[in-house]
């Protein structure tokens, strides 16, 4: 049992291990802190393109016509349609998959 000669002499001991404990979790805050700032500046920097050019706007304009160009898209639903009749349960699974994963990538979302 306790008693205040065996407290007195403990008091100071105790004292310097909340010191100790507290001098510990100042610093490894304080690391935290410097790990955080060095990962705002430098780990998550990107390191940004040249500026675009006409040749840039030029390769996009041809290759926005590419994408609507009538021929290809008639192409895709012939082929769509083809596929659809001929293999409609792989199809269904597919369009199954694709449904449950955009469920999850919306619920798996995180708000920047």
């Amino acid at each position: 049992m306790w008693n205040c000669d065996s407290f007195e002499v403990l008091e100071p001991r105790l004292l310097e291990l909340l010191f100790i404990a507290y001098m510990i979790i100042s610093n490894l805050m304080n690391k935290v802190k410097e790990a955080r700032e060095y990962i705002d500046k430098k780990a998550l920097w990107l390191k940004s393109a040249s500026p675009v050019s006409v040749t840039d706007l030029r390769k996009s304009a041809r290759a926005v016509g590419a994408f609507f160009d009538s021929k290809q898209w008639t192409e895709l639903l012939a082929h769509t349609q083809v596929r659809l009749t001929s293999r409609p349960y792989e199809c269904a699974l597919a369009g199954f998959v694709l449904f449950v994963m955009i469920i999850i990538s919306r619920r798996l979302r995180v708000q920047i």
